[in-house]
């Protein structure tokens, strides 16, 4: 007997998107996008939302794009290591970053974040490229307590500088790859990475 029969959830979820204001560009795309599957391929045990952040001058079509692929990767990919959900994470958002190279815009200075939540019965995953957020809130009592459920992925993290280093990248501020300011590690602007 399953101690644990499947559960059938009733997820509530809202959602609000706001281009932000840009004094030098006022008629800016909202490049924000976000999907919300209830049940993933008819599975009802199966909730996904993801929230991508596009950044640069394609960074709406890099947010679009992700926003319109990454589900379907990511299904594909746990049916092919159904008990590594880890490894189907990297495989799909890897996939789809190949993938948007391939497209008609430009992400060569413009991409996305991502982060997305996979919810399957009792257990949620939690993946994260960027620095997007996932906040849990806690009821407790008349509060709410905010609990993070991700990390910031950003050269700012010394580790993570260290790591995208050591694969090859050089991390640079824009000023520093347009060559108006010299190479150093202490930033306070945009940053990109270059991978050599």
């Amino acid at each position: 007997m399953n101690p644990h029969p499947p559960l059938i959830v009733a997820h509530r979820y809202a959602y609000v998107t706001q281009r932000g204001y840009y004094p030098d560009d006022l008629y800016k795309n909202n490049q924000d996008a976000f999907r919300i599957t209830p049940s993933v391929g008819g599975d009802s045990s199966t909730f996904f939302a993801g929230v991508f952040d596009g950044h640069g001058s394609d960074g709406d079509a890099c947010s679009a794009f992700v926003r319109d692929a990454i589900e379907t990767r990511l299904k594909s990919a746990m049916e092919q290591t159904p008990l590594d959900v880890e490894a189907a994470h990297t495989r799909a958002f890897v996939g789809c970053n190949m993938n948007m190279h391939e497209q008609e815009f430009d992400d060569s200075m413009s991409g996305t974040t991502a982060i997305t939540a996979y919810f399957r019965e009792r257990e949620v995953v939690i993946a994260n490229i960027g620095d997007s957020r996932a906040v849990l809130g806690e009821q407790k009592g008349k509060r709410v307590m905010a609990h993070s459920l991700s990390v910031d992925q950003t050269p700012y993290r010394a580790d993570e500088r260290a790591r995208v280093q050591q694969a090859g990248a050089v991390v640079m501020s824009c000023d520093q790859l347009e060559g108006i300011e010299p190479y150093h590690e202490n930033w306070c602007a945009s940053y990109i990475y270059i991978y050599i």
